[in-house]
């Protein structure tokens, strides 16, 4: 690659490539790179430079900090981002900590990016110096800037400073983009933060994914918390409302209600089972879309497993929603998954474990980990998981079996005993089974399942897997050999070289039809042309059409593109990264990865400002509409056409 080529156009893409390629060949030539005079160039390799270090790195560190100094007039802010983020994926002594510390302190654009990388920095040691943080209260004291929140977050530890607390209060006065961590950081500060938190969940004024963050903060501040949440619930679903008002009321806040509910978890505090009662069996008025349906269902039966204590075949559970679906099985599960899985108990949970609705599946196999007393009964499941079609359910069992492998043996009095003949078997079976190139992540679940229960095949399996030309199974596979007792492994491969469908040059929007109304997005093709690319391509094909959205996360991120609904699946086809030091904000859009170079068809739609996602992953546009809109679509609602506007 021409990195050192005369023509700028030709080196900026030379660099841009080997930034992307990430391989160890890579290092010295993006080394090379830092020198280059043209500033984009030199950010691209800084970035390069920090996608390779999969360890901590000061000699590189060192590199990095010394040439983003020398840069004349100054570090660009549009190229911030990549210097910031690499010394955080590097550093490890002070250096790195100190210099994104003063440039924190510094405030604006440039100083919110340094402490967006300093809080990845501080996520990946665990710990954050107390030169750090005096740094970032004083970028927030003297330039109001919200962004020096986010490394106290990321730390996920109380914050008992009250001059952060004083921060974060005063954050919340400013509607920015920042502002959402204000309300994460409050959370972290305990009881006292019950009644700010409580008034942020009530008031209009703050967005969608604030409130939620606020309402899921609450539920976790103890009693008081609880309380709030109590309160807010019988406010938002008062007892004589009419019905069309709760209609209203649950379309339009069913991620506020449903984060609520859930606060409470599944013992309901005391004082509440009027309010849960009358939640667990809102009427469904006549009419109601399916979509309505769902929503109902899923509230009733959120509330009815709070309230039944484990009893799943209490009459709340029985009527919380049509025998059968979806929120009905998950209310059982839920109930029985408290109680020990024995006589009828276990009865039911088979029924579960073999439910249409594959979510309900895996979250049954799931709760064999917490259930020694179904021995064999588990074995048996297990085995028969392993060779399901379906690609979330083997990728569950093998991961159970992976962090519970006495589950899988016969033994007595506590004994490992014998490997299970039958899972044994299951194993081999999904061990050789050709799977489609994209479902990577099943794959490497079924090979540590293998390497952990100590399949004389498995070693074998990990030595050709080391060889892989995907960079994501070569890093697990070399983690798995030093597990199984070959730590001196190098896993190397040639990279292959697909070839590309096509680029996207020019931006297009594709129009989504929910059933909730439509949504649409834009493709950008400046950031990832071939991934846009695939994503017109499969919508013009009919891909995403009859789709159902598998994952959403209320106030954080919408999911789709797997035909099986289970997150598992894609295209059939792999896709290389097209990352970049470009940052994830409300309403961009992204493809879904599980591993380096491992996306293919799925997209999420983010609904907040989410840095822990800048640099990681490969964005391809951004949604139009509001965040209120896009917060509306729930887990289960199909994407009935798609139609792409040229």
């Amino acid at each position: 690659m021409a990195t050192d080529a005369s023509d700028l156009a030709e080196r900026r893409r030379a660099v841009r490539a080997l930034a992307r390629l990430a391989g160890p060949s890579s290092v010295e030539r993006l080394r090379r790179g830092l020198a280059d005079e043209d500033p984009e160039a030199a950010a691209w390799s800084a970035y390069g430079l920090g996608v390779t270090c999969v360890a901590p790195d000061e000699a590189r560190t060192r590199a990095i900090v010394a040439r983003a100094v020398s840069l004349t007039p100054g570090l660009p802010a549009g190229h911030a981002a990549a210097w910031f983020r690499a010394v955080a994926k590097c550093a490890d002594g002070p250096l790195g900590e100190r210099w994104l510390a003063s440039r924190a302190k510094e405030g604006g654009p440039v100083g919110a990016e340094a402490a967006y990388a300093l809080g990845e920095l501080a996520a990946r040691r665990r710990r954050l110096s107390s030169e750090a943080r005096a740094a970032l209260v004083a970028a927030m004291t003297e330039h109001a800037m919200d962004a020096a929140l986010y490394p106290f977050v990321r730390l996920d530890e109380p914050i008992e400073d009250d001059r952060v607390l004083a921060g974060a209060e005063r954050a919340l006065t400013r509607a920015t983009e920042d502002r959402i961590f204000a309300v994460r950081a409050l959370a972290l500060t305990g009881d006292r933060a019950v009644e700010v938190l409580a008034q942020i969940v009530e008031q209009e004024g703050y967005t969608v994914p604030e409130r939620v963050q606020a309402a899921r903060a609450l539920g976790g501040l103890g009693p008081g918390g609880k309380r709030k949440v109590v309160e807010i619930l019988a406010r938002l679903f008062p007892v004589r409302a009419d019905p069309q008002t709760r209609t209203s009321t649950v379309e339009t806040n069913f991620a506020l209600a449903s984060t609520l509910l859930g606060s409470l978890g599944s013992d309901a505090p005391k004082g509440t089972a009027g309010l849960l009662t009358m939640m667990a069996s809102l009427p469904i008025p006549n009419g109601a879309t399916a979509a309505a349906v769902r929503r109902f269902g899923e509230l009733r039966c959120t509330a009815a497993t709070a309230l039944v204590r484990g009893a799943y075949e209490s009459g709340v559970i029985q009527h919380c929603a049509e025998a059968g679906t979806e929120p009905w099985e998950r209310a059982r599960l839920s109930a029985l998954l408290r109680r020990k899985l024995t006589g009828e108990h276990r009865t039911a949970w088979l029924a579960l474990v073999r439910s249409g609705h594959v979510r309900v599946a895996m979250a049954a196999l799931d709760g064999i980990g917490g259930h020694p007393e179904l021995g064999g009964t588990a074995r048996q499941v297990l085995a028969e998981a392993l060779g399901s079609k379906v690609p979330g359910v083997v990728a569950t069992a093998s991961r159970v079996l992976h962090g519970h492998p006495e589950r899988a043996f016969a033994g007595a009095h506590g004994e490992r005993g014998e490997l299970d003949p039958a899972v044994a078997k299951a194993l081999r079976t999904a061990l050789a089974e050709a799977v489609p190139e994209d479902r990577i992540d099943v794959r490497l679940s079924v090979l540590e399942a293998a390497v952990a229960l100590e399949l004389p095949e498995a070693r074998e399996a990990a030595r050709v897997a080391c060889h892989d030309s995907n960079v994501t199974v070569r890093t697990r596979a070399q983690r798995l050999l030093a597990t199984a007792g070959e730590p001196s492994v190098v896993c190397e491969g040639a990279e292959s070289v697909e070839p590309v469908e096509g680029s996207l040059t020019a931006s297009v929007r594709v129009r989504f039809q929910f059933e909730t109304g439509v949504r649409s997005i834009r493709l950008d093709p400046s950031p990832a042309p071939v991934s846009a690319f695939r994503v017109v391509a499969l919508a013009r094909a009919g891909f995403y059409s009859g789709m159902v959205v598998h994952r959403v996360v209320p106030g954080f991120v919408v999911q789709f593109g797997d035909a099986g609904g289970d997150g598992f699946g894609g295209s059939g086809k792999l896709l290389r990264c097209e990352t970049g030091p470009v940052a994830f904000g409300a309403l961009d859009v992204g493809m879904a990865l599980s591993g380096r170079d491992t996306g293919s068809s799925q997209l999420f739609v983010t609904l907040v400002r989410a840095p822990h996602l800048d640099g990681e992953f490969s964005r391809v546009g951004h949604a139009d509409g509001t965040v209120e809109s896009w917060s509306r679509i729930a887990e289960g609602d199909r994407i009935e056409q798609v139609v792409v506007e040229d």
